[in-house]
């Protein structure tokens, strides 16, 4: 899957807005969403993967996020949303995620990575070496924006499959319940309450 991928400055274009499906992912500076920044935003629009670098506007991704009649699609979205609800102040609606569709569709001790789920389901090793590279430099390279396009474009694709080879519809409606949660996850984590179930 090799899609355009096209780097822009601040914000993704308004088109996004007219997409009934989006798939989203960030390359961070760490992985505390207390400290650490957003380096890019990728936007999957099913034709090119904006790929959007600071210093961040981000009015088009927020109304995007905030759209109950778009879907957006994300692999771990509780990491990505920490990072674009306080960063961007969004309200999140209609989120899915690939990472708890495997959790619940697949067999009891699947592997849910990214690189894992695009293996078993398409037969492509994605290179994970970039991830660790520098986000914030002033010129991404082409190993980076490959890196960056390859882990948003597979996301709809990949949801599809999941959904259409679920095994049980009752399996499939606790994954959409489940996604319901994931913008209330997320906003209790940013208030430091976390998980609200654990004894």
């Amino acid at each position: 899957m090799n899609p355009i991928v096209r780097e822009v400055i601040a914000d993704a274009p308004s088109s996004i807005l007219s997409r009934r499906l989006l798939s989203i992912d960030t390359e961070t500076t760490g992985l505390d969403f207390r400290n650490d920044r957003i380096g890019v935003i990728q936007v999957y629009d099913g034709e090119v993967v904006w790929v959007v670098r600071p210093p961040f506007n981000c009015t088009n991704v927020r109304k995007a996020l905030e759209d109950s009649g778009s879907i957006k699609i994300f692999h771990n979205a509780i990491f990505d949303l920490r990072f674009l609800m306080r960063d961007f102040f969004a309200k999140p609606r209609s989120i899915q995620c690939t990472k708890v569709a495997a959790k619940i569709l697949l067999d009891s001790g699947s592997a849910t990575s990214l690189k894992e789920l695009v293996n078993r389901f398409f037969g492509v090793v994605l290179d994970k070496s970039p991830r660790l590279s520098d986000w914030e430099a002033s010129r991404l390279n082409k190993e980076q924006l490959t890196y960056a396009a390859k882990d948003a474009c597979y996301l709809p694709k990949l949801m599809e499959i999941m959904l259409r080879d679920a095994k049980s519809p009752d399996r499939v409606e606790l994954v959409r319940r489940s996604f319901d949660f994931l913008p209330t996850r997320a906003e209790l984590d940013l208030l430091e309450i976390g998980d609200v179930f654990k004894y």
